[in-house]
C-alpha cells in the first residue's frame, strides 16, 4: 500500500529550502520514501529555473527589497516566493506511482484546479504545470527526476504582493491571488490545506504526519553547499 509522509516545515531561507527538497528526492531514490513537504520562504525570495537567464530578475530591485535570489535544481520559470502571501509545496514520489513525470503534474495541478473550482472560482489546469483562475496564473510547478523518483515543487499565491512581484520579475505573466479572486482575505493555513487536499486526492493517498530524520537533515546540510545563490537581499 502506498504511504505518503507529510512534513509541515514552516519557513526557511531560499537556499535551505532547495537543499531540503533535494534531500527528500535523495531519500526517495534511496529508500522509496514518498514525502509531501509544505513550507514557505523567509525572507522572501526569487527562484530561477535551472535554465532561466539572470536577466529574468531585476537584481538591484531584489537587493533593495531584501529578497534573495537562488537557482532551483528543477526547470520551469522564474518565481517570486512572497513570505507574506505564498505557500510552497514539494512532493517526492517513486516514478512507478505515476508512470511518467508529466502525470504527476496532471494529478496534482489538475486536482488543485478542481479544489479551487469547489470554492466557486473559474479555475483551470493549463498543461503542463500551471493553474489559472479566470485565465490568470495562481500556481505553477516544476520538476526534477533522479534515481527513479520525481520531485515536484510548486506554489499557491494566496496574498502575494503582485506589485512587488512585477517589479522583481518584469516579464512575469498575468497573475492573481486567491484573496483577489475570492474577494476576501486568505491566509497561509487555508492555502496550505487546499494544497494538501489536492495532493492527497490527486495521488489517491492519505498523508501521515512526520518529520525529517537525522539523515535527511545531514543531507540537507551537505546539499546546501551546492545551491547556487545568485544574490542576497539587503537586511534591515
Amino acid at each position: 500500500m502506498r504511504a505518503l509522509r507529510i512534513v509541515f516545515d514552516g519557513f526557511r531561507g531560499a537556499a535551505w529550502n532547495m537543499a531540503f527538497d533535494l534531500a527528500l528526492l535523495e531519500r526517495c531514490a534511496r529508500d522509496g520514501v514518498a514525502t509531501l513537504r509544505i513550507y514557505g520562504f523567509s525572507p522572501s525570495a526569487v527562484t530561477l529555473g535551472r535554465f532561466r537567464p539572470l536577466s529574468d530578475v531585476d537584481l538591484e530591485a531584489a537587493a533593495e527589497a531584501g529578497v534573495d535570489v537562488v537557482r532551483r535544481p528543477s526547470g520551469g520559470g522564474t518565481v517570486f516566493h512572497d513570505e507574506e502571501g505564498e505557500v510552497t509545496y514539494s512532493v517526492a514520489v517513486p516514478l512507478d506511482w505515476v508512470g511518467e513525470p508529466w502525470r504527476l503534474y496532471r494529478a496534482v495541478c489538475g486536482r488543485l484546479a478542481r479544489e479551487l473550482r469547489g470554492l466557486g472560482l473559474d479555475a483551470s489546469y493549463k498543461e503542463p504545470n500551471d493553474v489559472l483562475i479566470g485565465g490568470l496564473k495562481v500556481s505553477g510547478s516544476a520538476q526534477v527526476v533522479r534515481g527513479g523518483c520525481v520531485l515536484q515543487h510548486g506554489t499557491l499565491m494566496y496574498a502575494t504582493r503582485l506589485g512587488l512581484l512585477k517589479r522583481l520579475v518584469p516579464g512575469a505573466r498575468r497573475v492573481t491571488t486567491l484573496s483577489e479572486a475570492l474577494g476576501r482575505s486568505v491566509g497561509y493555513v487555508e492555502a496550505a490545506g487546499i494544497i494538501v487536499s489536492a495532493v492527497e486526492r490527486g495521488l489517491g493517498v492519505e498523508a501521515s504526519p512526520g518529520g525529517f530524520g537525522l539523515g535527511e537533515v545531514e543531507a540537507a546540510r551537505r546539499l546546501r553547499r551546492g545551491v547556487v545563490v545568485v544574490s542576497e537581499g539587503k537586511r534591515v
